[in-house]
């Protein structure tokens, strides 16, 4: 992605500062409601995902509207024509380097999911860059083999989406019904894939701690940024949760440069697939209509 030619041009944002002295409190619901699965987003039981797939990508705007916007992910993104945004404030991690005080896998059989809970002084959250003043407390880790967004049609071995939910918002579902009003309650990050001789430590710990089948895993106790390494460069754009609801209302991060992973790996990754479902609930890349990319380098 760094050798995309790009158009300056300065991006800008009105939205105030939303810091809110309460963020401990709330990022105690978020890890609570992600841990079990309580959430509308993360609450899907194995009977709502073979619904989902039953009914197809195709169909889920009948139930779920938003899934047929014109802001959708995730994106096949361009190499050439993204718009270079002028130095500004940098993008800040923090507490990406604490460790939780619990870490769990959850395996649906179609997405392997990351939630655990941290000391309120040690919550991982981004702000800065893209995000501006915002605070975005982390959520959950997915992790989806093959990659859902894709670079100039190359679709990668495996990605992984961190999902952050503004510090304003008491669970995930309140930032879904605030949605219509506030098209940035959600920051996700996108890590994509490339096959090397060898694997990004905190994925190959994941595998290791899964392998046996369970629903439900415990990990060994690990930063985020074990997981989800901090960077400086990366592409931005509006879009979309990759499953229903669909909700328009999330900026995406995507690093700049890939993470390795061997191809004995990725296929213990696809052997965790439950055969019923392999494919049906991966999206497909959706169209960018009149949105832009923006380079932050």
């Amino acid at each position: 992605m760094s050798n995309f030619s790009v158009a300056t041009q300065d991006q800008t944002t009105t939205r105030a500062n939303t810091l809110l002295d309460d963020a401990d409190d709330i990022q105690k619901q978020l890890d609570n409601e992600a841990r079990n699965k309580m959430g509308k987003l993360n609450s899907m039981n194995e009977n709502t995902l073979e619904k989902l797939a039953k009914k197809g990508q195709m169909n889920w705007p009948l139930e779920y509207p938003e899934c047929g916007g014109r802001s959708q992910s995730p994106i096949d993104l361009p190499k050439n024509g993204l718009i270079k945004t002028k130095e500004g404030r940098p993008l800040v991690f923090v507490n990406y380097n604490k460790k939780p005080k619990d870490l769990y896998a959850i395996n649906d059989g179609n997405r392997l999911r990351i939630t655990g809970s941290w000391d309120k002084k040690d919550q991982p959250m981004i702000y800065g860059g893209a995000a501006h003043n915002r605070r975005y407390l982390f959520h959950s880790l997915t992790l989806h083999w093959p990659s859902e967004h894709a670079i100039e049609g190359l679709q990668f071995p495996l990605e992984s989406q961190v999902l952050h939910v503004s510090a304003e918002y008491q669970t995930l579902e309140d930032a879904v019904m605030s949605s219509k009003k506030d098209r940035l309650a959600f920051l996700g990050v996108v890590n994509l894939f490339m096959y090397k001789n060898n694997t990004q430590t905190g994925v190959e710990e994941i595998i290791e701690a899964i392998k046996t089948g369970a629903v439900n895993s415990s990990l060994d106790v690990q930063s985020l940024g074990y997981f989800s390494p901090t960077f400086k460069h990366y592409a931005s754009y509006h879009g979309s949760l990759t499953i229903p609801p669909c909700t328009e209302a999330v900026l995406w991060l995507i690093r700049d440069k890939t993470l390795p992973i061997t191809r004995k790996t990725a296929k213990e990754f696809h052997n965790l697939l439950v055969e019923d479902f392999q494919g049906s609930l991966l999206r497909h890349t959706q169209p960018l209509n009149d949105r832009r990319v923006y380079l932050f380098n």
